[in-house]
């Protein structure tokens, strides 16, 4: 596996980078795999553990990056985390997205989260960008719904 750095740019500009390891790619999208970094945080819907094992697919022609989240004391699967982002720069050494702010959270029963609504209204872009972002969210919910992968999990 090949060591790369992740950089996630926020809404407001900031910049948060993270390792992680290229297990695959294609012409237009990159397998990652490695541990959650972040501390230890829960939320109302899942407990992101430092150590978790997260499987990260990003692409070059999708308005969405997937995170596959799996519990480091005994890699049952969690979930995954869909951030709505411009699509995703790949490079040999290096993933940079742009986060929109709205994120998606797909439960192993395939239920789904819409958040950070709020966020994502408040956020200062373009009717354009704007309207790219809600067309993700609805082709991610059509992978759900079709159980695509990386939904192909879903029980």
């Amino acid at each position: 596996m090949n060591a790369i750095t992740v950089y996630k740019i926020n809404p407001d500009g900031r910049e948060r980078d993270y390792p992680s390891y290229r297990v695959a790619q294609d012409t237009n999208s990159v397998t990652l795999e490695g541990p959650f970094s972040a501390p230890t945080h829960a939320t109302d819907y899942v407990v992101f553990r430092q150590g978790d094992r997260c499987i990260e697919y990003f692409y070059t022609d999708r308005w969405y990056n997937i995170l596959e989240l799996h519990d480091v004391s005994d890699d049952r699967l969690k979930g995954w985390y869909c951030n709505i982002a411009r699509p995703a720069i790949i490079r040999e050494d290096a993933i940079r997205f742009d986060d929109l702010a709205l994120d998606l959270w797909v439960a192993p029963d395939g239920s789904i989260l819409l958040l950070d609504e709020d966020e994502f209204a408040a956020y200062a872009i373009d009717s354009e960008t704007r309207h790219r972002a809600r067309l993700a969210v609805d082709e991610v919910r059509a992978l759900v719904a079709n159980r695509a992968p990386p939904f192909d999990q879903i029980r």
